[in-house]
């Protein structure tokens, strides 16, 4: 096995800002060193040292730099501190510690959290803290047991409630904010989900979940204005909204025309229909008392905004079928795209 003998050791690095050391020059004594001083440049001042001091180089400064000896004694303080430390950290085991590594003791409130958040981020079901394989992988890994089912869905509601609160914190410190808004259905059950959206002092962007709903009932414009107020107040931000930026889903189009005083949109509607979604229950009492007129009565969405995005998408997927009815576009606009395929193709 051959040995490099060509690496290069740099001596005292913490000196680098006095002193440069020379390898292509040999020193008096085979073990010695020799350092270009920096603080003679231009003059070229080679000065020799030993391998173990550097009495040598603190001559120098003290006689021709004496103004810099202070900051010489501290940066060799400083490089001694580090070396101390260093070998406090690489302090060498014993026979008997050999192949046992110190590691951090796992306590059962980590142990808990980490389930948690394995839950969380991975969407699990709550159920899996109860599997037996899972239960047999926290005994083999850290001998632990996890909690139970119902104590972990106890802990994600006190995560969420302290998040909602640190959420509210934050936005109390902000002055203008814009939210988005979209509703969805998957496996015959309807959400609305809505996103808040501000720049900070330092016009640096943030975005946050702000919440994401069950809707029991149709997707009609009232629902969904009925929602949209909720959330706005649960988050104190009535003032502060300067749009809401949705698709243009005609539920949604018509909730902001009707409970927005300062509307005047018109335009583009899709054909999605407001009455999808099973019937929402209603108690009979609130009717009789008009509860929910009234709620409905006082109601005020904030400015709407349509997303830019969706109406270019729509004018390519929708609108572009009905100007194909015009038989002078149609021939234009095969021509078209029949020379930008071929080019294309030519790539």
């Amino acid at each position: 096995m051959s040995v490099n003998n060509d690496v290069q050791i740099e001596k005292w690095s913490c000196i680098n800002s006095f002193f440069q050391q020379l390898f292509d020059i040999k020193a008096k004594s085979e073990t010695g060193l020799s350092f270009k001083c920096l603080l003679c440049l231009p003059k070229q001042k080679i000065v020799s040292a030993s391998q173990s001091s550097n009495a040598n180089l603190r001559t120098h400064v003290k006689l021709v730099h004496s103004h810099r000896l202070n900051d010489f004694n501290i940066a060799f303080k400083k490089r001694n501190c580090d070396d101390i430390s260093t070998s406090k950290h690489s302090k060498q085991l014993k026979l008997r510690e050999v192949g046992h590594n110190s590691v951090k003791k796992l306590t059962q409130t980590e142990f808990n959290n980490a389930n948690l958040k394995l839950i969380i981020n991975t969407v699990s079901p709550f159920s899996l803290i109860e599997h037996p394989a899972f239960i047999d992988y926290c005994k083999l890994t850290s001998s632990k047991i996890p909690v139970s089912r119902r104590t972990l869905m106890r802990d994600v509601e006190i995560l969420f409630n302290s998040l909602i609160e640190e959420l509210k914190m934050e936005l109390n410190t902000v002055q203008y904010v814009c939210l988005t808004a979209d509703c969805w259905t998957v496996f015959h059950k309807a959400y609305i989900g809505v996103t808040v959206h501000w720049l900070d002092s330092n016009l640096e962007r943030h975005n946050k979940a702000l919440a994401c709903r069950r809707m029991l009932g149709r997707h009609t414009y009232d629902n969904i204005a009925e929602i949209l107020d909720r959330i706005v107040n649960e988050f104190n931000l009535q003032n502060k909204i300067t749009l809401i930026v949705t698709d243009n889903a005609s539920n949604f189009v018509k909730a902001f025309r009707i409970f927005n005083e300062n509307s005047d949109i018109t335009g583009i509607t899709t054909n999605e229909d407001e009455n999808e979604e099973v019937v929402r229950s209603v108690e009979i009492f609130d009717i009789l008392d008009n509860a929910i007129i009234d709620h409905l009565d006082s109601l005020t969405l904030p400015p709407h905004q349509r997303c830019a995005a969706h109406t270019l998408n729509l004018i390519a997927t929708v609108d572009i079928l009905a100007a194909d009815n015009d038989v002078a576009f149609k021939r234009i606009s095969r021509r078209v795209f029949g020379k930008c395929q071929t080019l294309f193709n030519r790539q």
